[in-house]
């Protein structure tokens, strides 16, 4: 009897495995595992295997990029092209006037020095590179209320005034002290940075839309660069002055009233709007 006892138990564990594909336990009983033990089991091996990782913050890129602003820049850079292939001596001749003061000087010499097609193009690149730039990082970073086209416009239209007035400036400053040739010079000279700022910032908008690279680094970029070429352009109207016999106290009043001045207010202006 045991011998056929023990034939059917083996016989239903084999049917048991066949069916189930485990084998039925044959061990000493186990206290039940209750839910409140399989809880904190859980909650130990989540804490230890959340623990193993480590996790670094990113920056958000999730920003879309509008489709205007993909037309803006191929306008834009065709305007260059333009610039660069159909009037490539004038164009190669500002850009060597940026590093060689006498290249400068020589297109002065030049007709249509402020109407020449390459002038215009270069100066509206400047214009509209700089605005779409910092119009961006202030909807980015500061007021996502305001409309970025609103913002590209009103910086557009602001520096477009403010170089106007810096124009009326010259002029009228070349006409009371009769010195037409000097603040020609000097404005020109001033013209030069803007272009190049220009092109610059061209650069970067392309990295700033269409690339992983930290928007606060390409503005400080940016910024540092303008920075440097506004102490270049005081260091070139003190040569200028300095070439043309001016005393050196009214070189540095003019510069510190019609240069640094207003550049520090708008500063003060541009922080509180921060």
């Amino acid at each position: 009897m045991a011998n056929q006892a023990e034939n059917i138990i083996d016989s239903t564990f084999q049917t048991h495995k066949l069916a189930y594909g485990v084998m039925p336990y044959k061990g000493e009983y186990q206290p039940d595992y209750t839910y409140k033990q399989w809880a904190l089991d859980i909650t130990v091996h989540a804490k230890h295997y959340l623990s193993q990782h480590k996790y670094h913050q990113g920056e958000s890129q999730n920003q879309l990029v509008p489709n205007w602003i993909a037309f803006v820049l191929i306008l834009v850079l065709v305007a260059v092209a333009y610039s660069k292939s159909f009037h490539a001596k004038r164009f190669k001749m500002i850009l060597k006037g940026f590093f060689n003061w006498k290249v400068s000087q020589q297109i002065i010499r030049y007709e249509k020095v402020y109407a020449h097609p390459v002038n215009i193009l270069l100066s509206t690149v400047f214009l509209v590179t700089t605005s779409l730039l910092y119009a961006f990082y202030y909807f980015h970073h500061y007021n996502q209320l305001v409309e970025p086209l609103y913002t590209f416009g009103l910086l557009g239209a602001l520096i477009l005034i403010y170089g106007l007035l810096k124009l009326f400036v010259y002029s009228f400053s070349a006409w009371l002290f009769n010195i037409n040739e000097m603040m020609e010079d000097y404005s020109f000279q001033s013209s030069l940075f803007n272009k190049l700022f220009g092109l610059i910032n061209l650069i970067l908008l392309v990295f700033y839309f269409y690339s992983t690279v930290s928007q606060q680094l390409i503005l400080g970029i940016s910024i540092s660069i303008l920075l440097i070429f506004m102490l270049m352009q005081l260091i070139r109207g003190l040569l200028i002055g300095i070439q043309n016999a001016i005393p050196l106290h009214l070189i540095i009043l003019y510069l510190c009233t019609l240069e640094i001045l207003p550049w520090l207010i708008i500063g003060k202006w541009i922080g509180n709007l921060l």
